[in-house]
């Protein structure tokens, strides 16, 4: 997807999160901060740590409520713009460098690499309480579902490897018919 589509899509997105959010102080600061990580060129997470978003950090760092990021957040992520990843650290290695088991929005993928064997202790942390892991935001760029959330979660509780879809073009305005002109078949 190209800067300018992906733009477009997010810019459309917080158009309607600021008139939902309108009582909320501080949603345009927090979604402009947000739109210029999901605009950056490195869209992996796991590469780009920009693309996290840590709402105690973020509303720190903005100066805005945390409660006013938390919601932008909870809005993004209805829009399929950012996903929650979850990061499990091994608790039996006491350097902060390079401790983590695993990091991901996959729960599935999560879920295996916690089934496995430590790669830092060798030992299995399948049992870890859950307030050892940390969950946060990360902005999802590529593949964004804009409708159709039912039938890919049908498609993946059926087991389905591949399901199909249709990719379009942003919606730009001139695309919209104005009052008296003829709807686009």
């Amino acid at each position: 997807m190209s800067s300018s589509e992906l733009e477009t899509i997010f810019d459309n997105a917080a158009g309607t999160i600021a008139l939902r959010l309108k009582d909320v102080s501080g949603v345009r600061t927090v979604l402009n901060a947000v739109r210029e990580r999901f605009l950056s060129e490195n869209h992996d997470p796991l590469e780009n740590r920009k693309l996290i978003i840590e709402p105690p950090m973020l509303s720190q760092q903005l100066r805005v409520s945390r409660g006013a990021v938390e919601a932008v957040v909870e809005e993004l992520h209805r829009f399929n713009l950012v996903h929650v990843w979850a990061r499990a650290i091994c608790p039996l290695v006491e350097s902060d460098d390079d401790n983590v088991i695993v990091e991901t929005d996959d729960s599935k993928a999560f879920k295996e690499a916690m089934r496995e064997v430590c790669p830092h202790c060798g030992q299995n942390h399948s049992e870890m309480d859950w307030s050892a892991i940390e969950t946060f935001y990360a902005v999802h760029v590529n593949d964004v579902i804009i409708c159709g959330h039912t039938r890919f979660k049908a498609a993946q509780k059926l087991g389905l490897e591949k399901v199909p879809v249709r990719r379009h073009r942003p919606i730009r305005q001139t695309d919209c018919p104005s009052p008296g002109r003829d709807r686009i078949p």
